[in-house]
């Protein structure tokens, strides 16, 4: 019961998150869209990726 309290408090603090930042207007949907596609491995990490993966 401890762990699915646990789960359910963490998906809603981040939905919680999620809303306060489009309601005060400070969430970047273009971001959010690139995040999700970099995660389904729809197009190629940048956001993502691991800092010392990105070599200049």
């Amino acid at each position: 019961m401890t762990r699915a309290r646990a789960v359910a408090n963490l998906i809603s603090n981040g939905v919680a998150t999620i809303a306060i930042a489009k309601w005060e207007g400070a969430l970047d949907r273009a971001t959010v869209e690139a995040v999700i596609a970099e995660q389904r491995g729809d197009i190629h990490r940048q956001i993502t990726a691991v800092a010392h993966e990105v070599q200049h």
